[in-house]
């Protein structure tokens, strides 16, 4: 096996360390998922505004979209929000609208 000239040679065994290999497409050995009863689960957890998308993000990613969810719960569609806002926060008297469509200013 030859090696780019400044790149160390690493080999399976020492990626794994000793662990044996996963053979086949990943996830095949898992148990099949009910996206049905996931989505039903979320609704119950989150109410009844679950989407398919956000069944399939529960699925890829669990504590991820649990987290998301309940953040978003807590503190409303803050992704609607400019940068500076989400991060900063609005001015001393700054009014600001957010709905589940758009982000306004409003002037003075």
């Amino acid at each position: 096996m030859s090696c780019p000239k400044f790149s160390k040679c690493v080999t399976a065994f020492q990626i794994l360390r000793g662990a044996e290999t996963i053979e086949g497409r990943p996830g095949e050995s898992m148990p099949p998922l009910d996206f049905d009863a996931l989505k039903q689960d979320l609704k119950v957890k989150f109410g009844d505004n679950i989407t398919t998308k956000d069944a399939l993000s529960s699925a890829l990613y669990p504590k991820v979209f649990d987290d998301y969810r309940t953040f978003r719960d807590k503190y409303g569609p803050v992704d609607k929000l400019d940068t500076r806002t989400f991060l900063v926060g609005p001015e001393i008297a700054e009014k600001l609208s957010v709905s589940k469509f758009v982000f306004q200013k409003h002037g003075n």
